[in-house]
């Protein structure tokens, strides 16, 4: 009996172990079109997401009738729901006021409302494509303000808005704005156009289609927030951005398992596309991961740096200037340099032609 009631309570030790080992799961969902309703109605699928107790924060793009009742079937399953909005430029994207009568029409629950503060896919693919043409729109945004004022004073109405009406905000930032806000800086904002909001929960995006900032980004940013959004950036593999191979997917996931308590992964879709869904219920999060010193230097040294320079791009022209004059002098330095470096030769060559002429004469 003894021996039996020893077996039990190891074997309930072992299970709360396993349960403490496993994160707090969330799934980013662009929820596009009806193809996606045709995903989430899989049993299969809703019974994964169950299994692992995540969490779905879907991109608001769909109002109609058959969107509320796959949402109801998802809700159904016990499966929280967060509702997410993009603070980036996008005439498609419903309005909050009609996504909110919609919801009571249909008596949707939700979780929170999240806010996408950083821009979406396109933004990335765009700048891959073209990076002078995009770097130039980009440039002409740093003069907007009155266009980024405008814009910054509707994010901030919502977010009250949201408050307002009784949900959680969160938001979802692009990891250097959050470095803009320790900077003391709004320059990264007017380039990209797009409003900041501050949120009592708060997760900075370490996708795929950002620019590279290492590993050692999960251990940074990570560690100051205590929760992390990886993954792809896009929800399919037919893009100009990158997607994750499942090696990487395994990096990331164990780093931010060993520095963060949530996990929000992007995108559902292409988990589901590439069957992934099922490995990242069964996954071992308590294998080993490697993480060298280095890269935790270069990205603390990436963030000083960036922190540094920031607050010059909040006066633009000055900047600017600056830049064109730095050039110029680079330029004339070059030059003169060059003069040098050929009178040099020129004189040596002149020096050891000399004794020959002199031999000749005598």
């Amino acid at each position: 009996m003894v021996r039996i009631l020893l077996c039990w309570l190891l074997l309930g030790s072992f299970y709360v172990k396993t349960l403490e080992a496993q994160p707090n799961i969330s799934f980013f969902t662009q929820a596009k079109d009806q193809a996606w309703d045709g995903m989430m109605e899989d049993s299969l699928v809703l019974r994964e997401l169950r299994l692992m107790k995540a969490s779905l924060r879907i991109w608001v793009h769909d109002l109609s009738e058959r969107r509320a009742n796959t949402l109801r079937q998802i809700a159904a399953h016990d499966i929280p729901m967060v509702a997410v909005f993009s603070l980036a430029p996008n005439p498609q994207q419903p309005t909050y006021e009609a996504f909110k009568e919609w919801s009571d029409m249909y008596e949707l629950s939700w979780q929170a409302v999240g806010l996408w503060v950083a821009p979406e896919a396109d933004f990335w693919a765009d700048l891959r494509k073209a990076p002078w043409k995009k770097g130039w729109n980009i440039y002409q945004h740093l003069y907007r303000s009155k266009a980024w004022e405008a814009r910054q004073a509707e994010s901030e109405a919502l977010a009250a808005q949201i408050k307002a009406d009784g949900f959680k905000l969160e938001t979802y930032l692009n990891p250097m704005i959050w470095d803009e806000r320790l900077a003391g800086s709004k320059a990264m904002q007017h380039a990209l156009q797009i409003g900041d909001v501050k949120a009592d929960y708060e997760v900075p995006l370490l996708l795929s289609g950002t620019p590279e900032l290492g590993a050692a980004a999960i251990l940074g940013y990570g560690q100051e927030f205590g929760r992390v959004a990886i993954g792809d950036f896009v929800e399919t593999t037919a893009s100009a951005l990158p997607v994750l191979n499942w090696e990487d997917w395994t990096q990331q996931l164990l780093l931010a398992h060993d520095f963060t308590k949530d996990i929000h992964i992007a995108h559902l879709e292409g988990l589901v596309a590439r069957g992934w869904l099922s490995r990242i219920r069964a996954f071992n999060f308590q294998q080993p991961v490697d993480l060298y010193s280095g890269e935790i230097h270069q990205l603390s040294d990436f963030r000083d740096r960036l922190q540094q320079l920031l607050p010059l791009a909040d006066f633009p022209l000055l900047t600017t200037i600056g830049i064109v004059l730095l050039g110029i002098l680079a330029i004339w330095l070059g030059i003169r340099l060059l003069f040098w470096t050929f009178r040099a030769i020129a004189d040596l060559f002149r020096s050891r032609r000399q004794p020959e002429q002199v031999e000749v004469l005598g």
